[in-house]
């Protein structure tokens, strides 16, 4: 209590005048804008309680969490910024600058906005002591905290060398209860449904927090290798529980940040350094969620060649068990399975020393499994350029029509050997190949690029530029330029993927690409001219399509913010409304961006008159968006207790 007084003596005596002049900016200056959001939130749905303040001015208050929250907050004297005078304490595991202030703070305004009566707080509140020592413990993680540093270290191998626990521990009876706990626990959380609608900020996330603690405090006390059992049935149960879940992930970190403490327990146990190995390229193999990712970190440390050399035996043995399979579109789950497991295995032989065996493998896999692109790409880097080509270009028979990732991959392998044979015509085909397939900016370059290699620059940039203003491609008849296509086809297999989609492709000028062209080249007026043609050219749209080509429009506007400033005002002006329309308000303070910028330009031209007309608009046509008018408020630089009530903190 001591302690208690001290601080609240050095505080200086505030008053409600002192908050009012708290700005949105401050408080984002104080714990930033992620911290802030988060607090407005928790305001809103009523999660301060028991608001009260001492005579020196100090706010304290519970506000629910996964628990309720013991916080105390401050305005000191202690700089001239307001920002750097506003102190907390929070019982949370964040403790200082936390989102349960800000909740706090918000609380008082709204107190003061309303002329609510505070209660006084009394020197015997236990709040006092909860907030300044912390009343949870600090492996608990709150619900939705933005930072979870609870001065553990968790890197890779940080805590792997700590000595073992006395093996006398493991008869400790309350340790036998928490192994049990732990188990059952597990089992209860893996049998939940997870799921979270973002709209609506709500859903069931199961809470592994408990969960992780139970499995360090056994690792401490010795318990490594029952951990690592546990871990065995953990990923197997979490993967069933990811896959029926819709949760945007929330519970696969759940999951993974108990696999953490079992990989430190796998590195901690009795099992040998071969068996550690084939425990962590299992939950790899195992593992499509990223909840294991830990486990690379396993396989970084330094091994004996030896065990490596065991381990691929191993792992060899399982991939002769497998079927041989051709890599075409109704095998692909089982082709996948034997690549992941091929993959293992050649990289064991490597760190064992047998690197001809892995390179044989890769060969022998490409024909197995239509693992085609890693032999090729193995070949090349051994230099072994011949098979290297002769694998490609029989993987471009083999491969099936519909994987165009894998064909383009193996075209680029075979421009890869084109380059060390020198044979530049053959690179600039492939190159002017992807590019007639997805053009862009960097594609566009590439070709000239090579095409300036094979000496035919200037025909292949007028291919170029014509097949951008048309969407034909000259490499095919389809278009007439001033002189014949200069490359020869890029090689292909007997079934060409994108006659599928041929009779669907796009024909039109590629306008994005045309003005980001423009940009790149610093020629603003091209850039006007081709976003002018392609406003003509567009088709209506609405909802999310209209922001995110609302998005795109606005790189324009900055290109030609000093060339043509009131063209910039009105692009700008289109691509705020576009995203405030969203109705989304994620992206509020992206519209804000936007409005900022009219109004730095308006400022720059002299215009300043125009502003409040344009804001206006805005208002009136957004109005019934609380949280966008709160943006708006930040803009104009209005004080938090100064915005209407209709647009404040919450209904």
């Amino acid at each position: 209590m001591a302690r208690r007084r001290k601080t609240a003596d050095a505080a200086s005596r505030s008053d409600g005048a002192a908050w009012e002049k708290l700005t949105w900016d401050d408080l984002d200056d104080w714990t930033g804008s992620r911290t802030v959001s988060r607090g407005k939130s928790y305001q809103r749905q009523g999660r301060v309680n028991q608001l009260a303040i001492s005579d020196a001015g100090v706010l304290l208050a519970w506000v629910d969490g996964s628990h309720a929250y013991a916080t105390r907050v401050e305005f000191t004297t202690s700089s001239r910024k307001r920002s750097d005078r506003i102190v907390s304490q929070c019982s949370c595991p964040v403790r200082h600058a936390c989102k349960h202030a800000v909740a706090v703070i918000l609380e008082y305004l709204k107190a003061i906005e309303d002329s609510a009566d505070v209660p006084a707080v009394t020197d015997a509140d236990p709040r006092w002591e909860v907030s300044m020592e912390g009343g949870f413990e600090s492996g608990h993680i709150d619900d939705d905290d933005d930072s979870l540093n609870d001065g553990r270290d968790d890197s890779p191998g940080a805590q792997d060398a700590r000595p073992a626990k006395d093996p006398s521990a493991r008869t400790d009876g309350r340790s036998q209860n928490m192994l049990r706990e732990a188990r059952t626990e597990m089992r209860s959380l893996t049998a939940q449904d997870a799921w979270w609608d973002s709209w609506k900020r709500k859903g069931h996330i199961p809470d592994y927090s408990r969960l992780e603690q139970r499995l360090r405090t056994l690792l401490d006390r010795g318990f490594g290798n029952e951990v690592v059992e546990l871990g065995k049935e953990l990923l197997q149960r979490g993967i069933a529980q990811i896959e029926r879940s819709d949760d945007e992930g929330m519970t696969s970190d759940e999951i993974g940040r108990c696999m953490q403490v079992v990989r430190k327990a796998l590195l901690k146990s009795d099992l040998s350094d071969e068996e550690k190995l084939i425990y962590a390229i299992d939950v790899l193999l195992a593992d499509d969620y990223g909840i294991c990712d830990d486990f690379h970190s396993v396989l970084q440390r330094r091994w004996k060649e030896a065990t490596w050399s065991a381990v691929a035996d191993r792992l060899g043995k399982r991939l002769d068990k497998l079927p041989k399979v051709s890599k075409s579109d109704d095998e692909w789950p089982r082709t996948y399975k034997r690549d992941l497991l091929s993959g293992r295995v050649i990289d064991a032989l490597d760190h064992a020393g047998r690197s001809d065996e892995a390179t044989r493998l890769c060969t022998d896999e490409a024909r197995a499994a239509g693992s085609y692109t890693r032999a090729v790409r193995r070949l090349l880097e051994d230099k072994q350029l011949e098979l290297a080509e002769e694998l490609a270009q029989e993987g471009l028979r083999a491969t099936s029509p519909m994987l165009a990732g894998v064909i383009h991959d193996l075209q680029d392998l075979l421009s890869a050997i084109a380059v060390e044979h020198r044979d530049w015509k053959l690179t600039a085909s492939v190159a002017a190949d992807r590019f007639f397939e997805g053009p862009s900016v960097d594609g566009y370059r590439r070709l000239l690029k090579a095409a300036e290699k094979a000496r035919c620059k200037q025909s292949v940039r007028k291919g170029a530029q014509a097949f951008l203003e048309t969407g034909l491609r000259p490499d095919r008849g389809e278009s007439k330029t001033t002189s014949p296509w200069p490359l020869p086809p890029a090689p292909q297999g007997p079934e060409d993927p994108r006659r599928f989609h041929r009779a669907n492709r796009r024909v039109g000028p590629h306008f994005d690409v045309l003005i980001d062209l423009a940009i790149d080249d610093d020629r603003p007026r091209n850039a006007l001219k081709w976003f002018n043609r392609q406003q003509t050219a567009r088709e209506p749209s609405s909802g999310r399509w209209l922001a995110d080509r609302a998005r795109r429009d606005a790189r324009v506007a900055e290109a030609v913010e000093s060339s043509h400033p009131r063209r910039a005002v009105v692009i700008y002006e289109q691509v705020a409304d576009a995203i405030a329309s969203e109705a989304n308000t994620k992206t509020y303070r992206e519209a804000g961006h936007y409005l900022t910028k009219i109004k730095q330009l308006l400022q720059q031209a002299g215009r300043q008159r125009e502003w409040p007309a344009i804001l206006g608009k805005f208002r009136e046509k957004h109005g019934r968006k609380r949280r966008f008018m709160e943006e708006l408020d930040v803009i104009e630089g209005l004080a938090i207790p100064k915005v209407a009530r209709r647009l404040l903190l919450r209904k």
